[in-house]
């Protein structure tokens, strides 16, 4: 069972506004997080539902559209294969460009988001 500590009573409590470390409040740590989520959100959710329709959608395709998917195309080769490999490329460039994303705008970010909490941080 967890018993609170002497200091722990008679600290104030927080009612929201800002974490306090030693009474320093983290609102700028508070900020850059949010603004990291905001960035990654405005990418990756355009990402997803482009990643989800193809995968989805193929799905659709060979479950309902079996005529549709086994047109041939080159030889042998058929619809159904030319959109599997669609989707496996499609996937290693969004990961591909995830990286890139990544490495361009969500990482300074982080770093800016992890001084500002190491600046609340007690000595």
């Amino acid at each position: 069972m967890f018993q609170p500590s002497r200091n722990m009573k008679n600290e104030p409590r927080d009612q929201g506004r800002s974490m306090a470390r030693n009474g320093t409040p983290l609102e700028a740590a508070h900020a850059s997080v949010r603004a990291l989520i905001g960035e990654k959100v405005r990418y990756l959710v355009p990402m997803t539902v482009v990643f989800m329709t193809a995968y989805v959608g193929l799905t659709a395709l060979a479950g309902f559209a079996k005529g549709l998917v086994g047109i041939k195309v080159i030889g042998s080769v058929n619809l159904g294969f030319v959109l599997i490999a669609f989707n496996y490329l499609l996937s290693w460039l969004l990961a591909i460009l995830y990286g890139r994303i990544a490495r361009s705008k969500f990482d300074p970010l982080a770093a800016r988001a992890a001084l500002d909490a190491s600046k609340g941080l007690p000595k």
